[in-house]
């Protein structure tokens, strides 16, 4: 092998080892309602890692007034009690749309969150910080396409329409788990000496070898 195929070799490695000192992004943390025992409450706290999250609840009736409502943990996961006669244990939107609020002690970004106890054209709305963001279908698990970061977020069980039977349909399902990233937090930087002493000799190679040829 010449000077220049091994110099060559080095500065690949060297700048393989060098670039793979920047290690994967901010670790992720899900938080698992279904490990829950049953509890019902205006609020629950919930903490996995250094996040804290308090989950709460509301309903909105169809003239639109909004209301405070229980938020409950069963094996299965989240849902909500919005009244007396509200036996499901789930997020639905039968009378009231009921809404799950996500309100975090930092800013997270949101990129999946589990369902369960659904059934096909189920469908959801997405908003952060009071906002609209999205309307979804119902799925296993739904990862997020674009970055929402906020410290709140909020899950709704809304009406879809059926266009073969032209009439609505009651969404109605729970919520597993919710995956989050802190929003502050950067990459890690494992050093590697050996891969940078190596990208700088395959350097100093090259440009002894670029000497040698020019004389």
């Amino acid at each position: 092998m010449n000077l220049k195929n091994l110099t060559n070799g080095a500065l690949a490695l060297g700048l393989g080892m060098a670039l793979s000192t920047v290690t994967a992004g901010a670790a992720s943390v899900t938080f698992d309602f279904t490990a829950e025992k049953m509890k019902r409450a205006k609020m629950l706290d919930f903490t996995q890692g250094d996040i804290g999250l308090t989950v709460s609840a509301i309903k909105t009736n169809p003239k639109d007034v909004t209301s405070s409502s229980k938020v409950l943990t069963k094996n299965f996961g989240l849902g909500v009690k919005s009244g007396k006669k509200d036996n499901s244990a789930k997020i639905d939107s039968k009378g009231a749309e009921e809404t799950v609020v996500f309100n975090f002690d930092t800013d997270v970004t949101i990129e999946s969150i589990t369902f369960t106890k659904f059934i096909k054209r189920d469908d959801f709305g997405f908003s952060t910080s009071g906002l609209d963001a999205l309307t979804g279908d119902v799925v296993e698990t739904y990862t997020f396409t674009d970055d929402y970061t906020s410290n709140r977020f909020d899950v709704s069980a809304i009406d879809s329409f059926l266009k073969k039977k032209d009439k609505f349909k009651h969404s109605s399902f729970a919520i597993a788990n919710i995956t989050v990233r802190s929003a502050d937090a950067v990459p890690a930087v494992v050093p590697l000496p050996a891969g940078g002493m190596l990208l700088l000799g395959a350097l100093g190679a090259l440009g002894f070898a670029r000497r040698r040829k020019r004389a």
